[in-house]
């Protein structure tokens, strides 16, 4: 083995030790963020639609093909078999450009909800375009990447040269600029244009802003358009600095995509470095676009909450239930619920009413016992 061979192996294990936390945290994230949206209203049904399809996409990136990729990158083999490399390198790249599409796809509504905020266009935001989008961010990726599974169009396979299972071989030369083209600069481009046109719609309305939310709606229906489309440009703003942040780490790895003319230029340390990159973009997202969002700040606070005042009163009843019985004296325990005392108990003197039922102290307990008929008729039978 070569000394270059040696340094590109260490950097592929360097690789694959980061892509597992980086795994982890795209999972994870991914996972609250699906959560807390399913604590939100069902009001904003378009916008969440894309925002969970985003969350979904990265988390089979992230819980599945990532820690494939780190395993074969740190051991240096394609996997338990071949086939199971084929169908991860397939996964991999389709879920990577599920996630690039659902940006574009979240920017197009984008432009559609803000340019709708006026009565001639308000026809176009409605759910039929938001799973029309949730479908071209799945439909379009598949149809590009599947060509390879077919052997005459191209391979997919383990790679030495990326250490990893990525496609190995396209037979057509159009094919390549097709893939390069939808992979990477069909969804950057549609990002930048649709964002550039919402900032010019901004710019055109900045003086219409600068009035107080009393003052806009002092005039009536044009205050009513106004409102709502402050409204969507707050929800914008954080799509847009979401997006940008997800730009900042996948551009370099489309440019370079597109630049790189050899399959060992597009396989090589510094393309899977990119590619990490790219990862980190998509596993952080999600966390991005909850940080930004008021609302998500708002149920994640009060299912903390929640969750904290379950867990004190969890630990309130059993410190109260270890102080009032002993820990060796099982016997004694809360009734809850309306619960009467048994036929032949009595309750004068013995036992008090507690939260939901009635609660017997150790030595009262004994002392009804003792004054029962049946234990006074078996004392008597012992005498």
């Amino acid at each position: 083995m070569t000394v270059s061979m040696k340094e590109n192996a260490s950097h592929f294990i360097t690789i694959g030790i980061l892509t597992i936390p980086t795994s982890i945290i795209g999972t994870m994230g991914s996972l609250l963020t699906l959560y807390l949206l399913s604590r939100l209203s069902r009001q904003n049904f378009a916008t969440n639609a894309l925002i969970i399809n985003l969350c979904v996409a990265t988390f089979l990136l992230c819980g599945t093909s990532s820690f494939y990729d780190a395993f074969t990158m740190i051991t240096g083999q394609e996997g338990p078999s071949r086939i199971c490399c084929v169908v991860f390198a397939f996964l991999h790249f389709l879920w990577l450009s599920v996630s690039a599409h659902s940006h574009a796809a979240i920017a197009i509504h984008r432009l559609i909800a803000v340019l709708s905020s006026d009565c001639t266009m308000c026809l176009l935001h409605t759910k039929s375009v938001a799973t029309s989008l949730v479908i071209y961010t799945w439909l379009v990726p598949f149809l590009v990447l599947v060509f390879p599974l077919v052997p005459v169009s191209g391979e997919y396979g383990f790679s030495q040269v990326a250490s990893r299972c990525s496609i190995m071989s396209v037979k057509s030369p159009e094919y390549t600029y097709v893939l390069k083209l939808m992979n990477s600069f069909v969804p950057l481009a549609v990002m930048t244009v649709c964002y550039l046109i919402i900032c010019a719609v901004v710019i055109r309305s900045k003086t219409k802003f600068n009035l107080d939310d009393q003052a806009i709606r002092g005039q009536g229906a044009r205050g009513i358009r106004l409102m709502r489309l402050k409204a969507e440009f707050r929800v914008t703003r954080i799509a847009f600095i979401t997006c940008a942040w997800f730009i900042i780490c996948y551009i370099p790895s489309a440019i370079h995509g597109l630049i790189a003319t050899k399959v060992s230029e597009m396989q090589s340390a510094f393309a899977q470095f990119l590619i990490l990159m790219t990862w980190i973009g998509c596993a952080t997202t999600p966390i991005v676009y909850t940080l930004l969002s008021t609302e998500m700040r708002q149920v994640a606070h009060s299912e903390w909450k929640n969750l904290r005042d379950k867990i004190n009163h969890h630990a309130h009843r059993n410190s109260i239930h270890i102080l009032v019985d002993g820990p060796s004296k099982p016997s004694a325990v809360f009734i809850i619920g309306n619960v009467p005392p048994r036929k032949g108990h009595s309750c004068s003197g013995l036992c008090h009413k507690s939260r939901g039922g009635v609660h017997l102290s150790p030595i009262n307990h004994a002392l009804v016992k003792s004054n029962s008929p049946t234990t006074q008729n078996h004392n008597l039978s012992m005498a």
